[in-house]
């Protein structure tokens, strides 16, 4: 338990930009508030699977059907676009670790077995790849940037999200 706040700190800001880029790309804004509050359960619940020693494809395969469970319900989406944004959500967020991992590690020297061991050096590895994806939000909203929209599949979107 002495590193849950770390692993809640880098949980709730990766669960919050996986949210939002995915959901950005399918042309959705999602409310903050809604998307911390799911940040802050999946992040409990991450702590929890993550804490049963499974192999790292199994607690992702765990995860992931959470969060797009609580995606859907606490937005009002239907699960297939809550499906789609969070596929997109990870695979960017998946792609900019992988990048990211590997540019540390050459740069420091540090192996990603040896800063996931560390509770700082764990939360130090992530933030340059958070403060890139935060970036990628910011232009995203700002330049109203989508791989498709979902409005134009004249659907309904619940009550939290703004169609830009």
């Amino acid at each position: 338990m002495e590193n849950f706040p770390i692993f809640m700190i880098n949980s709730v800001f990766e669960t919050i930009l996986l949210v939002h880029i995915g959901f950005l790309l399918i042309g959705v804004k999602p409310k903050l508030r809604d998307t911390f509050v799911i940040a802050l359960i999946a992040g409990v619940l991450s702590y929890m699977i993550r804490s049963w020693s499974l192999p790292i494809g199994v607690t992702v395969l765990i995860q992931f059907p959470v969060l797009i469970v609580l995606t859907a319900y606490f937005n009002r989406l239907r699960i297939l676009y809550a499906v789609l944004g969070s596929l997109l959500g990870l695979v960017i967020i998946g792609l900019t670790e992988i990048a990211f991992n590997w540019i540390i590690v050459k740069m420091s020297g540090i192996s990603i077995e040896q800063a996931w061991a560390q509770p700082l050096w764990s939360f130090i590895f992530t933030v340059p790849e958070f403060l890139f994806l935060a970036c990628v939000v910011i232009v995203l909203c700002r330049y109203n940037l989508a791989l498709f929209k979902i409005e134009e599949s004249n659907i309904e979107l619940g009550e939290h999200y703004e169609q830009y």
